[in-house]
């Protein structure tokens, strides 16, 4: 379990969801082969995801050690997390591999942006927004990595995944809040140590309301259904509700921060999960 923690193996898990999510606008009826495709690339998306966890610890180890929420990192030494970044990336680039050699491009490529990500001193999670813009750019190449498992990726594909990047890097905005205390006291300069609390809090909900009001005219223009459209826009109206219950917390507590991001994961896990459900059941 603690090895687990370490290497945020359930946070890899989740973070999996942000590149699957393509395979339910890609697939329009399930078959064998399909199916075996499906669970490769997830398997290489999720083994990915764990290398870049694993390179953003050894990068971030020194900082790491005063952010109680990644407690966890401080039991594995830094030469671990570094054989763990190889073994998991070449984990990744294998299975992508026995799916389509074409697929070790978009690996390479979102491999690259991460690193530049976690890098210290240097990195652009060091930076005020350069991070939450890296979260937009990367999610796209998430996204249009697993569709192109499905179909070729094209106008359809792209003006999607900016929906779910939109999404992403509001996420990443409030994912500084949470770490403000951690970041402010080794003096980074992100977004929320910049802004403040409150003013990137407001900033993560406006760039998630923007992304819904982008979901409009991708309904009006047919590249999504209504039932997408509604799914979304009710987890919008509740998480938006969830913030006005808990926004006067979030100055001097950092759980209230986390239950607020737990909430709106779930309503957007719901959001999916419905979206899959009405696609290929009914």
């Amino acid at each position: 379990m603690k090895l687990a923690q370490s290497f945020r193996v359930g946070e890899a898990f989740l973070m999996s969801g942000f590149f699957m999510i393509a395979a339910v606008f890609a697939i329009s009826e399930w078959h064998f082969d399909l199916l075996l495709k499906s669970i490769l690339i997830f398997l290489s998306v999720f083994f990915l995801i764990l290398s870049v966890y694993a390179f953003n610890a050894l990068c971030g180890i020194h900082h790491d050690k005063f952010n109680f929420r990644l407690s966890a990192l401080r039991k594995i030494p830094s030469d671990m997390y570094f054989i763990a970044f190889l073994v998991f990336l070449i984990i990744s680039l294998f299975l992508a591999w026995l799916i389509s050699p074409q697929l070790i491009i978009y690996i390479i490529s979102i491999k690259i942006f991460w690193v530049f990500y976690s890098l210290p001193v240097v990195g652009l999670k060091n930076f005020a927004f350069s991070g939450s813009i890296l979260h937009f750019v990367t999610q796209v190449f998430h996204f249009n990595m697993v569709f192109s498992v499905y179909q070729d990726i094209g106008t359809h594909s792209i003006l999607i995944s900016l929906f779910f990047a939109f999404i992403f890097a509001a996420g990443h905005l409030n994912h500084e809040v949470i770490d403000f205390e951690a970041d402010s006291s080794v003096k980074l300069k992100t977004t929320a140590a910049v802004l403040g609390i409150k003013a990137t809090v407001k900033l993560s909900t406006a760039v998630f309301i923007t992304a819904h009001f982008f979901l409009i005219p991708l309904f009006l223009f047919d590249y999504i259904s209504l039932y997408v459209l509604l799914c979304f826009l009710v987890a919008l109206l509740f998480q938006l509700f969830s913030l006005i219950k808990y926004y006067n917390h979030f100055l001097s507590d950092m759980n209230t921060r986390m239950t607020y991001r737990k909430i709106y994961r779930l309503l957007y896990f719901f959001a999916c999960l419905c979206i899959i459900l009405i696609k290929f059941a009914f």
